[in-house]
């Protein structure tokens, strides 16, 4: 059996987080990842819960994020999606 190379062309989104405070950070490391649509529509977590999520994904995931960018991004998705 020979395995060969292959290129993929995948589609692309010109979707991006809503403008505001934080919103270039989370576009510049989430959209590696997630689409913006998929983040927008999770159950309403607090801060401490989306603190705990970007935490996994940049310790269990390996997600590229700066230590500095981790409270911009958290701040943003609870902004965004508040908890009632």
């Amino acid at each position: 059996m020979r395995f060969t190379s292959q290129q993929a062309e995948l589609p692309g989104s010109e979707r991006v987080f809503p403008a505001g405070p934080g919103a270039e950070v989370v576009n510049d490391n989430c959209l590696a990842c997630h689409s913006a649509g998929m983040v927008l529509t999770q159950p309403k977590l607090s801060k401490a819960q989306w603190t705990e999520t970007v935490n996994k994904m940049v310790h269990t995931y390996k997600a590229p994020v700066d230590p500095a960018d981790v409270q911009a991004i958290v701040d943003y998705l609870s902004a965004m999606n508040p908890q009632p």
